[in-house]
């Protein structure tokens, strides 16, 4: 079954990550659906964030995801050009705290910055 969101505890002492996924993620994360094809993502189920370490969802936040060439599917914008590390790194700890019961993940600022420059490179 899935995970509820958590609202108490680690999540309440989190207050920048929570504005943070207020003003860039809860508008499709959990907008109620008009249509059921287009209804929200259950984070809590979502592989990356259920991982062993944070470079799925690192990589999601700043790159975004989008469906193969020639296939229909959900996008997510990339957030590389809006956040800074610091503030993605204060989302992607919030997502962990709020959408799993996992423990928090280790060196995540540092994973950001790498992660940031290796997509940088790339471009």
């Amino acid at each position: 079954s899935p995970v509820a969101p958590r609202t108490a505890g680690p999540v309440r002492a989190m207050p920048e990550g929570a504005q943070i996924f207020a003003g860039a993620c809860a508008s499709c994360h959990e907008a109620p659906a008009a249509n059921p094809s287009s209804a929200p993502v259950p984070l809590g189920l979502t592989t990356s964030l259920n991982a062993p370490d944070p470079r799925n969802t690192i990589h999601v936040v700043l790159d975004g995801l989008w469906p193969e060439p020639g296939e229909s599917g959900a996008s997510m914008p990339g957030f590389a050009a809006g956040l800074t590390d610091k503030q993605v790194t204060a989302l992607v700890d919030y997502l962990r705290a709020r959408f799993t019961d996992l423990p928090a993940w280790r060196d995540v600022p540092e994973r950001v910055a790498a992660i940031r420059r290796t997509l940088e490179d790339e471009r």
